[in-house]
């Protein structure tokens, strides 16, 4: 066995000892660093989870929308169509009626 000073001993294990309580101090605040940033990632991400969910809903409202805008729009056209048909029948029973109206002085006259 080799002897030392008491005193060289006890300086290199305070040196030793303080080494690695710097060292697990480092590990530790590098720990909680990732822990942190971890968790934002998680909330980060939680978020874009919900913005997901709204674009999904509001393009989901959108093709809702463009379908009844389309269906409307055919509506739009039928009723256009059924009123010139009105329209045309009205004008034709205004033209058969003065022709009617017409046509019987003339068969009175017969």
């Amino acid at each position: 066995m080799t002897s030392c000073a008491p005193c060289e001993c006890h300086y290199d294990g305070v040196i030793l000892g303080s080494v690695l309580i710097l060292a697990v101090a480092i590990i530790a605040a590098i720990l909680i660093a990732y822990s942190v940033y971890c968790n934002r990632m998680v909330a980060m991400i939680r978020e874009l989870i919900v913005v997901k969910e709204e674009v999904l809903n509001l393009r989901g409202q959108a093709q809702a929308l463009s379908q009844c805008l389309s269906c409307r729009a055919q509506v739009k056209e039928e009723l256009l169509k059924k009123m010139e048909s009105y329209e045309k029948r009205k004008q034709a029973a205004a033209a058969n009626k003065q022709a009617a109206s017409v046509s019987k002085p003339i068969e009175s006259e017969l």
